[in-house]
């Protein structure tokens, strides 16, 4: 009887023992608590970049540091797209200055020299 009791105490003790590695491994492999990063997920998906990222020192491999590395990217690509739009902006504005002032001065053309004649 002593050594069922032992023996139920040690399988007990092996099993406890084997479910808090396998969460202690699961939470590192996260990087994390699950439900900030199922926060963190849903704020990238709907295009929410504006959010930080707390990592453990020296993570580089869970998925809170993949989330981290998608948000950085996908806000560096939405800066250049901006940068680029308004680049066009620009470029578009003074190609309509140009066309409105040629139609409102039809005589004035540039010569070599960059004096009008006409």
């Amino acid at each position: 009887m002593l050594l069922v009791l032992a023996t139920s105490g040690l399988v007990l003790a092996l099993i406890g023992g084997l479910g808090a590695l396998l969460i202690r491994n699961v939470l590192r492999q996260l990087g994390g608590d699950p439900t900030v990063a199922t926060q963190l997920a849903k704020n990238v998906a709907t295009g929410y970049l504006g959010f930080d990222v707390a990592l453990v020192e020296g993570d580089s491999t869970s998925l809170m540091a993949q989330l981290k590395n998608i948000q950085a990217s996908l806000s560096s690509v939405v800066n250049e797209v901006r940068q680029n739009s308004e680049s066009v902006a620009t470029a578009s504005h003074q190609r309509d200055r140009r066309h409105r002032f040629s139609n409102e001065y039809p005589g004035l053309e540039r010569g070599r020299g960059g004096r009008a004649r006409g």
